[in-house]
């Protein structure tokens, strides 16, 4: 009899025996290879879902509530050849990348089904450019050398099923896109008309006294022309978030043009960056052999052209940057510095050269004036605008000429004058009182030098209005700039030092910035001022609207001004220089322009990209390990499950203490018994494994079943 035989039909006399053994086995191993199943399948679908809704973009500048210039995204087309590619490569241009680019706008809104019977609060709009949006879909393809297979608008139409009429109606404004989770939830198809209120972006912040608060809102009723779906960006979010984006998608032109964005975009998005990797010495002879069946145009006996070889075309499917992606990152910064303009930022730098009739038939010198639709300027825009520069903007683009006499020429910066006008609400003397006039606080030639923050310039209309004089006592009501709906009212007091003529620098209605809703109106009964106007506005009110507009009506200190008037948006609605005389405005205005550009940086308005890919995968990876998890719910269950094995094992073997000593009876060693138990043993280990792993299979997917339908649930969806 041989050793083998020997097991075989002791494994077979106590079989009975050995049931216990293998259904513990069996059970043991079925909760520990379920319980890692069902973690490395959730790991895996948190890292699809990541990537699923990003497709193939690797990197993101969102900038919210500031709206850049859409040909930021043409601005950063790659302008320099890097030498990643030794010289005389055949059919190839050192170091070109391939990238796709795409610009969008992002807003917040509300849909609501055209019955009124569902409704989602939490929509994400997007305005997006079909043409360069669609090369973001994750084809999967890379041509000969190394470019992306970007996907073509009817591509991307196709794929989703949408004809050209709907694609025609959709790039009107006639209808709308939808996700499918956006879809579900509204429980709308193809066809169905939805309502889409969009949250209007204002130039000033919602919790601003001056901020308009009629209008703040879009209501668009569009038809469903389209549901996309994930493969088709229609899941696309920046936030790592297992539920669906509940998204939907009008066209860019369209709704730039209902928001007053025309032109304008606050997400720039870059798919990953394609490029070829320095060729090895076995590469270029593989160039040099799919160059040779390029030049000899070889066929194969059925007239088809004879393929490259595999690795030449694979070399350049290569990702020069992508994991790690520091360098793609810093040269997508880069670019960013070199390309971006202050319009991107909502700065302007304009001359101001005012005609005699607007400024009371008194010449006013030219200025230079440094503006912001936003109206208050930031603190770092302040600092920027009063600071000479120190480098030249040879590196940037448009500016390749700039002189070393132009960076000289910027000292003349450090003369500027800050200039802060906002609205008063009341203006009053004893018994007599002037509503809702625009102050300025400033300096230079607009106040004496010796001026005291507790002193005022009446205008000589204003002092009429409230039978004022030199060393009067005038109280200045006016809401605090950032209390809201709070309306904080507050009243400071002043002592009128002069009286000063309405001509010339005082009759200058530039002053007052573009205050939404009121700069504007022709009317102060058109007036949005965001606040209730309770003090009567009389007719000379009114008629001092329609000859001087905005034009300030009182001048104190700059200091005085922003103690009463500066926030957290910023300190000033303008800053100003002085043209010398006999000098051209615009001369200094550019001065200005490269002075400001040079001394600010995108970063410091928020402008970056972000590696969203990168951050996306860590944020799957680093979540919750559910392998961990769910073994730490199935330990008990294990440890259940080895102790019965190993005590039924044990007690196995003290059953057949009789057997042993007979084989050792009869010649057998002990080493020679031991191989025999172990043997049978490792056996019964195995068919419980075997066991084990069938059922924890089921095990996985009964849990995945229940995870997934837990989750629908959850968030509104069914299987």
């Amino acid at each position: 009899m041989t050793f083998w035989l020997l097991i075989r039909r002791s494994l077979r006399f106590h079989a009975r025996t050995h049931v216990g053994v293998v259904l513990g086995a069996a059970i043991g191993s079925a909760a520990l290879i379920g319980a890692l199943m069902v973690g490395d399948s959730v790991r895996d679908s948190l890292r699809e879902r990541a990537l699923g809704r990003l497709q193939s973009v690797e990197y993101a500048m969102s900038t919210g509530d500031q709206f850049f210039q859409q040909d930021l995204g043409d601005r950063m087309q790659v302008s320099e050849v890097h030498s990643l590619v030794g010289p005389g490569t055949p059919g190839l241009n050192p170091g070109t990348f391939e990238f796709g680019r795409s610009i969008a706008l992002q807003l917040a809104g509300t849909a609501v089904r055209q019955d009124g019977a569902a409704r989602v609060n939490q929509v994400s709009v997007f305005g997006i450019d079909l043409p360069t949006w669609s090369q973001l879909l994750q084809t999967g393809l890379v041509s000969s050398f190394g470019a992306a297979a970007r996907a073509s608008p009817q591509a991307y139409f196709a794929a989703a099923g949408i004809s050209r009429e709907a694609q025609a109606a959709w790039e009107n404004g006639d209808s709308v896109f939808l996700n499918q989770a956006l879809a579900q939830k509204l429980g709308v198809t193809v066809g169905g008309e939805i309502v889409l209120r969009i949250n209007k972006p204002s130039q000033l912040v919602q919790d601003a006294v001056i901020s308009p608060r009629e209008g703040t809102s879009l209501a668009l009723r569009l038809e469903v022309g389209g549901i996309l779906a994930r493969d088709q960006l229609g899941d696309f979010s920046l936030t790592a978030d297992q539920t669906p984006a509940a998204n939907a998608f009008v066209s860019l032109n369209f709704l730039g043009t209902k928001l007053d964005l025309v032109r304008r975009a606050n997400l720039l998005l870059s798919s990953d960056f394609l490029a070829v990797l320095p060729p090895t010495w076995w590469d270029r002879q593989q160039f040099q052999i799919a160059d040779w069946f390029a030049r000899h145009n070889l066929r194969t006996r059925n007239g088809s052209l004879i393929p490259y070889p595999k690795r030449y075309s694979s070399l350049f499917s290569q990702k020069f940057f992508h994991e790690p992606a520091p360098q793609a990152l810093s040269w997508l910064q880069k670019h960013l510095e070199k390309n971006f303009t202050l319009e991107d930022v909502q700065l302007s730098v304009h001359a101001l050269e005012l005609p005699e009739t607007a400024t009371g038939g008194e010449y006013i010198k030219p200025a230079v004036e440094v503006t912001s639709p936003r109206i208050f300027l930031d603190s770092n825009v302040i600092a920027a605008a009063f600071r000479p520069r120190t480098r030249l903007l040879k590196e940037h683009t448009g500016f390749e000429n700039d002189q070393a006499e132009d960076l000289a020429a910027s000292s003349f910066v450090t003369n500027g004058i800050g200039v802060l006008t906002y609205l008063a609400n009341l203006i009053r003397v004893g018994d007599h009182a002037t509503p809702y006039s625009m102050i300025t606080a400033t300096g230079g030639r607009f106040v004496p030098e010796d001026m005291r923050d507790d002193e005022i310039l009446l205008n000589e209309w204003l002092a009429e209005d409230l039978q004022a004089k030199p060393g009067d006592r005038v109280e200045v009501c006016y809401y605090a700039v950032d209390s809201a709906s709070r309306l904080a009212e507050r009243t400071n007091s002043f002592r009128v030092r002069a009286i000063v003529p309405l001509r010339g620098i005082y009759a200058d209605r530039t002053l007052m910035p573009e205050f939404p809703g009121v700069a504007k109106a022709e009317s102060t009964q058109d007036w949005d001022t965001g606040f209730p106007l309770v003090y009567k506005i009389r007719e000379k009110d009114e008629a001092y609207w329609k000859r001087y507009r905005g034009t300030p009506k009182a001048f104190v200190t700059l200091a005085a001004g922003q103690a009463m008037w500066a926030t957290r948006f910023g300190s000033l609605t303008s800053i100003r220089y002085q043209v010398p005389t006999n000098s051209f405005a615009q001369t200094y205005r550019d001065l200005a322009y490269k002075n400001l550009l040079a001394n600010l940086k995108p970063a410091d308005f928020g402008f970056h990209f972000e590696p969203v890919r990168e951050q996306a995968l860590r944020a799957a990876d680093q979540s919750q390990d559910f392998g961990q998890l769910f073994i730490g719910f199935s330990i008990f269950l294990v440890v259940a499950a080895l102790v019965l094995m190993a005590l039924l094992f044990q007690f196995s073997l003290e059953q057949r203490r009789g057997e042993v000593g007979t084989l050792l009876a009869i010649g057998l060693r002990p080493g020679q018994v031991g191989r025999l138990l172990l043997g049978e043993g490792l056996f019964l280990a195995l068919c419980g494994g075997v066991l084990g792993a069938a059922a924890g299979i089921g095990y996985a997917k009964a849990m995945l079943w229940a995870l997934t339908t837990v989750w629908r649930d959850a968030v509104g969806m069914r299987p």
